[in-house]
């Protein structure tokens, strides 16, 4: 395993942006360790420059790449972003945990601590309060979704429970008039049978006195 040169920032809580530099010993890694929030958008970018030296003096080399990695100090360094990137491409990951992460920069060159060519990074990292803004904004939004649509689920049930109700009552109503209208019709029925029953009585009756010449 390689060892790992590990250079530690301390970076002061006030600022969101930090810029560095630093050279490469060929292909051995750049590390320093930074703290982050989590769920925190972390954006950065790198500038390398190589030493030309028939200029005598450093030149932007656009077409250098440069491994970013990105490593949980505190879970067994599990590494949570890797890529390569050119001076073209911007840096952004998004820490799952809360605490210190070391990041470390690898360049491709290949020819160790007696490599003839010369790289030099700048390196401009910190949090994008922009990136932050929207996911907080969207968290927001997604919490108000949430709650809109916990209410229209409340409604919903709500308004099944009325129609429920009103098909009750409607049930209710149309047993009540039936039982009601076959009362009436059987009182109906029973006052004529009544009427019928003493109409013969009393016929049977004026039959009986004519009868036995009473009257």
């Amino acid at each position: 395993m390689r060892l790992l040169t590990v250079f530690v920032f301390l970076f002061a809580s006030f600022f969101t942006s930090n810029a560095i530099y630093f050279y490469f010993d060929g292909s051995k890694p750049k590390c320093f360790l930074k703290d982050m929030s989590k769920n925190r958008v972390v954006t950065g970018s790198i500038k390398p420059e190589q030493w030309n030296e028939d200029m005598k003096k450093w030149v932007p080399n656009d077409k250098a790449k440069i491994r970013v990695q990105v490593d949980e100090t505190f879970a067994n360094n599990h590494i949570i972003y890797q890529k390569d990137l050119v001076a073209s491409n911007v840096l952004r990951f998004t820490p799952l945990s809360e605490g210190t992460h070391r990041i470390c920069y690898i360049s491709d060159s290949d020819g160790g601590w007696f490599s003839a060519t010369k790289t030099r990074l700048h390196v401009n990292i910190g949090s994008d309060d922009k990136y932050n803004l929207i996911a907080s904004s969207e968290d927001e939004a997604k919490d108000v979704a949430d709650r809109v649509e916990a209410l229209n689920s409340r409604l919903e049930s709500i308004y099944n429970e009325q129609v429920k109700q009103r098909n009750r009552e409607m049930v209710f109503r149309d047993s009540s008039e039936h039982a009601n209208s076959r009362v009436v019709r059987w009182t109906i029925i029973q006052i004529v049978v009544l009427l019928i029953s003493s109409a013969w009585q009393l016929s049977h009756l004026q039959q009986f006195f004519v009868k036995e010449k009473l009257v």
